[in-house]
Order: structure tokens, then C-alpha cells, then sequence
């Protein structure tokens, strides 16, 4: 009979090492933060709500709808943990970065615009 070396580097969680086992299963958990999430993590903190976010933001395919979603998301407190939540939506390195998860073709000053039209209900 022929053994094989193996090499186990074992880090967190709750592992068993059967010596006589004749089959192994592993499950393997995605748990690194992506770019989109770093990117919005200064502005949303909780790790849930941020990757929530970044599927609001994704499914949106116009800036009227990504109005409406920022919109919903002030009113829901989202971006509540932020001192100044209403300043933030309209400057531009919140927009600058939600800008790469958009769905659709848009330049930063026409979102500014956009958000504060819809949004905050200022025309400037």
C-alpha cells in the first residue's frame, strides 16, 4: 500500500483529523472583502449592509433609479452612522465610489446633479 504526504494548515473554525478516513470533504467559505466593499467601507460600516448595498447599487440601470435607491437608503438609515449623511451623498468621493459599480454610463458631476435633484430636492 502507497501513502501519500499531505500537508494541513489549519486556521480558525472547528476541524477533525481522522487518521482512518478513506474520504475528506471540504468546504471553503469566501470570506475576503472584495474591492467594491472596501471601497464603500469608510461610508457604510457594517459588513452585511455594505454588500447589500453593492447589489442595490449593481441593479440599478439609470441614475433616476440610483436616485431612488440613495433616496431609500437615507430614509432607512443606511448611511445613518455617517455624521452628515445629506453631505455625503452629493460629494464626490462618495459618488466617485460608487461611480465603478454602476450599471450604466454616467460622469460624476451628472450624478452630483442628478442626487441633489432627486434626492435632496436642491437645484444648483
Amino acid at each position: 500500500m502507497e501513502h501519500s504526504d499531505c500537508t494541513f494548515n489549519i486556521s480558525g473554525g472547528n476541524v477533525q483529523v481522522l487518521p482512518n478516513a478513506t474520504t475528506a470533504i471540504q468546504n471553503i467559505y469566501e470570506q475576503a472583502d472584495c474591492e467594491e466593499d472596501k471601497v464603500l467601507a469608510p461610508y457604510i460600516h457594517d459588513k452585511i449592509e455594505r454588500r447589500n448595498y453593492v447589489l442595490r447599487i449593481k441593479s440599478c440601470s439609470d441614475s433616476v433609479t440610483l436616485c431612488k435607491t440613495v433616496l431609500a437608503d437615507l430614509y432607512n438609515d443606511v448611511l445613518g452612522d455617517c455624521i452628515k449623511s445629506r453631505d455625503l451623498v452629493k460629494g464626490k468621493e462618495f459618488i466617485t465610489a460608487i461611480k465603478p459599480l454602476l450599471a450604466f454610463e454616467c460622469g460624476v458631476e451628472n450624478l452630483r446633479i442628478a442626487i441633489r435633484k432627486y434626492v435632496l430636492g436642491e437645484i444648483k
